[in-house]
Formats: structure tokens, sequence, C-alpha cells
């Protein structure tokens, strides 16, 4: 009898332990996913929230933020042919770019930030060719020059309008969302 309540009580002192360690568990608010990996890899996906977006890059468990969006769906996807872009500037550092990302919108540009070249870049328009980029460059309202995007590319895009919201070429580096 001894033993049987002995067995109770360390039973019964074990539920507790388990009951109290399973609740110290953190849950965190990145879910992180990736797009092409392996032979069941997608080209690109679609995320929905209802309270809208950080976009940024991730290295290993520290996610980069660089702008908090309202928009509640994006997609994200890899660049799958060369695009041509706009570079209207780049920064050391992302507390440069957004300064220079608020100055160009205030000028009607639809500038988006892009790491790009292990730079912070401000990057405009998306052409089909190097020639239409170049001509833009050369002939639009405010400096640039005409990049390209190699198709290992990253974007994040707005789902409803088409509109790119960041672009990363760097294949050290994860996009953040």
């Amino acid at each position: 009898m001894k033993n049987f309540i002995r067995l109770c009580i360390i039973t019964t002192i074990l539920i507790f332990c388990i009951s109290f360690s399973a609740n110290a568990v953190e849950y965190h608010d990145t879910l992180r996913v990736g797009i092409y990996y392996g032979p069941s890899a997608v080209n690109s996906l679609t995320i929905e929230s209802d309270i809208g977006f950080e976009i940024g890059y991730s290295t290993g468990r520290d996610s980069n933020v660089f702008e908090e969006i309202s928009n509640t769906s994006v997609t994200v996807s890899k660049n799958n042919s060369e695009t041509y872009h706009l570079l209207y500037s780049t920064c050391e550092t992302y507390d440069d770019l957004s300064i220079k990302l608020s100055e160009l919108r205030e000028l009607g540009i639809n500038a988006f930030p892009a790491y790009f070249d292990s730079s912070y870049c401000a990057f405009g328009g998306v052409f089909a060719s190097q020639n239409d980029a170049q001509w833009q460059a050369e002939n639009g309202s405010f400096d640039a020059i005409a990049v390209t995007l190699p198709s290992s590319a990253l974007c994040i895009t707005d789902t409803k309008s088409g509109n790119l919201l960041f672009v990363s070429d760097s294949t050290s580096y994860g996009v953040s969302v």
C-alpha cells in the first residue's frame, strides 16, 4: 500500500512538472517560409494579413525591417527573368535610404526600397528591356541609372496593384515579410 501511495504522489508531481514546462513554450510572431527549396519548390506565394506587414531581409534568425506597410496581401516571388529598373540612389544605412525614398515619393516617383549589390537602394520603374530602362534613365527628369536585376532575385509586390514593394538580389539574405 505504501508503494502505491508513493507511486501516486510521484505521478502527481510529474504531471504538475510536465504541465508547467509545457506552458513555458515561447511563441513567435514570425513565420518562415521558403519558396524554392527542393523538388516541390514554387516560384511565388501570396500572404495575407489583416494588419499589414513588415518587409525587409533576414539573416539566420535575425530580421531587419525596412518598412511597415498597410497592404493586406503581398506576393513574394522569384524574379523569373531579368528585369531592369532605375537606380536613383544608394545609401550606407537604411535610415539614409528612408529619407531618400521620402524625397523621391514627394516628387511623384513611385520609388521602392531594394537591397541590391550589397547596398540599400532606391529603385523605380520596371522595364522589360535594357534599352527602355536606359532611355528612361537618360531622358527622365531625375538622375538615375539603369540596372539589371538577376533572375535569382526575390521580389515583394502588392498583390492587388502589382506594384513592387521591395527587391533583393542577395543570395546571402532572405526576404523578410
